[in-house]
């Protein structure tokens, strides 16, 4: 090795140069994936931005049809609620409790009320870094699938368009 950065390695064996190697593209590895992952979230936090500004949206157009069931105070406390229940590792364990608070769910407006109250959390992930979402998104990603379509089973029987 001619470089400067070369001298230090002169005297060490080989498996210490291939040790500081591995370290060096390892560290260049973890640093691309965190940049990564940075970039991505900003992005993501856009996107579900847009979800809530267009349920917001939704919700005046509604506004003028439908009514809410429940006072706004009960979406929040449900959205509370739902959030500690998909919190951590337990979400699977916790469906049965989730999905006595999604099917109080009576019409369009009830449903986007609590993906408003939800707003867009941060969530703790059991196998994978924390990430950033909204209601449907988090639901989807921490429920079984077989619980994704029994709800949107029931969202079709009420006539409520929006699907998780």
């Amino acid at each position: 090795m001619s470089s400067q950065a070369g001298k230090h390695f002169e005297g060490l064996p080989g498996w210490a140069k291939g040790v500081v190697a591995i370290t060096i593209v390892g560290a260049a590895v973890v640093a691309t994936v965190v940049l990564y992952k940075k970039i991505s979230k900003i992005g993501s936090k856009k996107d579900y931005k847009d979800t809530i500004r267009d349920t917001n949206q939704e919700l005046v157009d509604l506004s003028k049809t439908q009514k809410q069931t429940y006072p706004d105070s009960t979406y929040s406390a449900w959205a509370n609620s739902i959030f500690n229940l998909l919190n951590g590792c337990d979400a699977h364990t916790n469906e049965a409790k989730i999905a006595l608070i999604v099917l109080n769910v009576r019409n369009e407006t009830d449903w986007l009320k609590l993906i408003k109250a939800f707003g867009i959390r941060e969530i703790e992930g059991c196998w994978s870094s924390n990430y950033t979402a909204d209601l449907p998104t988090m639901l989807k990603k921490e429920m079984y699938e077989a619980s994704i379509i029994e709800f949107n089973k029931f969202f079709s029987k009420l006539r409520i368009k929006s699907r998780i």
